[in-house]
């Protein structure tokens, strides 16, 4: 459940075993459980208008966060930043393959990465 008072923090219920706490002014680190795009939505239209790119790596699609969030997306192997474009109600991150690649991923790829909000 999101709940959000204006110059408050957000809290963003149970994720992955884990508990993510968003401030509006303060960027804090979670975790949440990554997936990669199918490529049969290549060049398919996101939610907010734009293409879709399998193989980038600057855009997102997500159920937690919303369209226009930036996220600093890493783990062991590297990291990311992705600009939220797109809503996938059955994962809390989904990646294209450019930005799994980033961070140690292939095409069948899915993980817990930690992400930083960063606007």
């Amino acid at each position: 459940m999101l709940k959000h008072r204006k110059g408050t923090a957000v809290f963003v219920g149970m994720l992955s075993s884990a508990f993510l706490l968003l401030s509006a002014g303060k960027a804090q680190a979670g975790s949440v459980w990554a997936t990669v795009y199918h490529r049969s939505y290549h060049e398919g239209t996101t939610a907010n208008g734009e293409r879709f790119n399998y193989n980038g790596s600057s855009t997102a699609a997500s159920s937690i966060f919303r369209i226009g969030t930036v996220l600093r997306v890493f783990n062991r192997h590297g990291e990311v930043r992705v600009r939220i474009n797109d809503t996938c109600p059955s994962c809390e991150l989904d990646l294209p393959l450019g930005a799994a690649k980033r961070l140690g991923g292939h095409p069948n790829w899915s993980g817990s990465v930690r992400v930083e909000r960063l606007n």
